[in-house]
């Protein structure tokens, strides 16, 4: 048994115990970096004031070609023929962007499933401290 599969196993159980004794279905890291890339990638709408007016903005997390890099995937435009040649860049400041950002949804996510558990009314959308993420891109 590898070390990640003696850690895996270990997180399982203690799912488990979390959910009552309810184990979760079957699953893989693969399908943890699969939920990142689809979530990364998804447009969002949200609500924003402009002044004294509240529109929708759709937002995503992050462009695709940072969500690429964020698993280290070469593939798409920015990689392929002569770019993928020429250009280099690694999009550090984008990823650290894209992931701090899906960090603050997942803590909003739990700090709603947290507060519903606990019979209260979330007191915002569930995003962080009530602060907006930047957009990048549509």
């Amino acid at each position: 048994m590898t070390t990640y599969s003696r850690h895996k196993a270990k997180l399982d159980r203690r799912i488990a115990e979390r959910r009552g004794g309810v184990p979760l279905p079957h699953w893989t890291l693969h399908d943890l970096r699969r939920s990142v890339v689809t979530q990364l990638s998804e447009s969002r709408e949200r609500r924003v004031k402009v002044g004294h007016l509240e529109q929708i903005e759709t937002y995503r997390f992050a462009l695709p070609h940072v969500v690429e890099a964020v698993v280290n995937h070469i593939s798409g435009a920015p990689k392929a023929g002569v770019a993928g040649t020429y250009n280099k860049a690694t999009y550090y400041a984008e990823k650290r962007q894209a992931l701090e950002q899906w960090a603050a949804h997942l803590v909003g996510l739990v700090e709603r499933a947290v507060t519903k558990h606990q019979g209260a009314t979330p007191e915002n959308s569930g995003e962080v401290g009530g602060n907006l993420i930047s957009v990048t891109g549509a």
